[in-house]
């Protein structure tokens, strides 16, 4: 709020400070990033300001407390982040349903922004639009290609089960696979939270299997191998 008030109206926090704010990232809250429509506001060491009209569209107010979007804030950050990062940022985003695709298209164009972070996030942004295959996240998304560049049984994603939805299921095999995020799952509250989900479909005759996303993205291979043995054993079981 010092950092808003500093600034002048029209301020809006924005960039990392918005992104901690949205819980997209972690990283230290300081300095504040302030984005204002005319680069005006007292100068301080700890405030770090970004010179850019906002339209009314890009900014919501929480707890008192001018903010750019989720999807605004990822366009700033996609001028800042590597690839991978953001892409962190993204499935961050996607875990906590802050994640629109079309949201997204549209700061982009409104921001009018051409740099090599802002194609890197339309790219995602058009990846992760609706499609048939019923996916939510980038994550699903590449575990849907590596299953297509093999011979396994398809699934059925955001299956729900006891009511809740699992990322795939093969029901016929009795196999459900979740796809575990950066962020989302590394937590210790998360591990047990995890746990938890996995005992309970156990109890209900499924068996449950987690990959990370190194594993989808990197080792693909392994990842096919897994499961190929995986439904496999079942079949031979049955």
């Amino acid at each position: 709020m010092a950092a808003l008030l500093a600034c002048g109206p029209g301020a809006a926090l924005s960039h990392r400070s918005a992104a901690a704010l949205w819980r997209l990232r972690t990283d230290a809250i300081l300095p504040v990033e302030v984005t204002t429509p005319d680069g005006h506001g007292r100068k301080r060491a700890r405030i770090a300001t970004h010179r850019t009209a906002l339209e009314r569209v890009d900014t919501v107010v929480i707890d008192g407390l001018r903010v750019t979007t989720p999807s605004r804030t990822l366009v700033d950050l996609a001028t800042m982040l590597d690839g991978r990062a953001l892409r962190e940022a993204v499935e961050r985003a996607q875990d906590l349903r802050r994640f629109d695709a079309s949201d997204v298209e549209a700061a982009i164009a409104r921001a009018g922004l051409r740099r090599p972070g802002t194609r890197r996030l339309r790219e995602l942004a058009a990846l992760l639009g609706p499609d048939e295959d019923n996916a939510r996240t980038h994550l699903e998304r590449l575990f849907l290609a590596l299953l297509r560049r093999t011979a396994l049984p398809r699934p059925i994603a955001n299956h729900e089960i006891a009511g809740r939805r699992r990322d795939f299921a093969w029901p016929g095999h009795g196999l459900v696979v979740e796809t575990d995020g950066y962020r989302y799952h590394s937590s210790r509250q998360a591990k047990r939270r995890d746990h938890r989900r996995d005992r309970r479909l156990t109890a209900l005759g499924w068996r449950p299997v987690r990959f990370t996303y190194e594993e989808i993205a990197f080792e693909p291979a392994g990842v096919a191998r897994e499961l190929a043995g995986l439904l496999g054993e079942r079949r031979r079981a049955i």
